[in-house]
């Protein structure tokens, strides 16, 4: 398939200054609120995680795209360090950018990846789309090590906010998502509330020991990891419909730093834990019509969904291979009806992730 770029990040620019300008403003309304550590709330942050991104090899035949904005909401200059990983955790490149205060940096993921060697864009490629996250560390200078390394140069400044722009611009589709903020916490504060990366000790963790450890603490109870060591749920929202071309992709993100893959690969390599898991889609009502069995082989794993009706669908009982195994999950909900454009949109929702 042949490769064909064009500038999609600067055709879009100026909309993206303007939109993130409005987002930025937002989240100093918001700043006064304090932070929890354990749960991704809307902090700027030290680290900043995208959880997926999609961006077409072909502009044509796949016109998908993924931007990246990220703001430094800090009083002095900040470096930051961005790796780029395939679905299935292993680094493919990186980079380093130093931002001025309330400065921006924006980048479409084709930009990024189309100048790479053919092997690490092969590394990325699934079907005819690049697919993958990304991770945006602060650190004290540019490096090119992965956030995974012993010796890296981690900053503690939580100046970072990000937001992902989903886009399909040629059929006149975006939607947006904001980036998942990793604060500084103290060395002081409990084992599983902080240090998501093996070197970051001063690193929020939103694993699911830390959200089970935020919510005892919130109730006055002492921190302690989760007992059964199992997700309950994740659930996130469905929307079908036949007369709109109704779809749901579902994105579930698992990912333990420094291990390839996601609980499936883990289960079905050393037989700890059973290598697939639940699912079940319910209707509005509550009613469950889908009663099945799925696999998470990678840390980005995608799932399309289509049915005439909306409702819920959960993936239960998925096993935590490690302490600090990320999970996060959301979906896109979508309709695009052929003989009625005017009736296309997008919608994407963060999901729940249920300790």
């Amino acid at each position: 398939m042949s490769e064909r770029r064009i500038p999609a990040a600067r055709t879009t620019r100026r909309r993206l200054r303007r939109y993130a300008l409005g987002w930025l403003l937002a989240a100093l309304a918001a700043s006064a609120a304090a932070a929890i550590p354990g749960y991704p709330d809307r902090q700027p942050g030290a680290s900043l995680l995208v959880p997926f991104f999609e961006t077409g090899v072909d502009v044509v035949t796949g016109p998908e795209d993924t931007l990246l904005v990220v703001t430094n909401f800090g009083q002095a200059a900040r470096t930051f360090h961005y790796h780029v990983w395939n679905v299935n955790g292993v680094a493919a490149f990186s980079g380093n950018v130093t931002l001025a205060p309330v400065a921006s940096w924006e980048v479409a993921m084709r930009d990024l990846i189309a100048p790479q060697p053919g092997p690490v864009r092969q590394s990325l490629t699934i079907g005819g789309h690049w697919r993958g996250f990304v991770t945006i560390d602060v650190v004290t200078s540019a490096t090119s090590l992965a956030p995974t390394a012993a010796s890296f140069p981690f900053a503690n400044d939580s100046d970072l906010i990000g937001f992902i722009y989903y886009t399909r611009l040629s059929r006149g589709s975006a939607n947006g998502l904001s980036m998942i903020p990793l604060e500084t916490v103290s060395h002081v504060i409990d084992r599983p509330l902080r240090r998501p990366y093996p070197a970051a000790q001063m690193r929020e963790s939103i694993d699911v020991d830390a959200a089970t450890c935020a919510h005892r603490k919130a109730n006055g109870l002492p921190c302690a990891n989760d007992s059964n060591r199992l997700i309950r749920r994740l659930d996130n929202r469905l929307f079908g419909s036949c007369d709109l071309n109704g779809r749901t992709r579902v994105v579930v993100f698992t990912w333990s730093p420094g291990f390839p893959g996601g609980p499936t690969t883990y289960c079905g390599s050393t037989g700890a834990c059973p290598p697939t898991y639940r699912r079940k889609i319910y209707v509005e009502h509550g009613a469950t019509t889908d009663n099945s069995m799925v696999a998470l082989h990678a840390v980005v794993n995608v799932f399309d969904i289509h049915r005439c009706f909306s409702g819920w669908v959960s993936i239960e009982d998925v096993p935590i291979f490690s302490n600090d195994m990320i999970v996060y999950t959301f979906a896109f909900n979508s309709a695009a009806p052929g003989l009625t454009p005017t009736l296309t949109w997008d919608a994407i929702f963060a999901g729940y992730v249920e300790p």
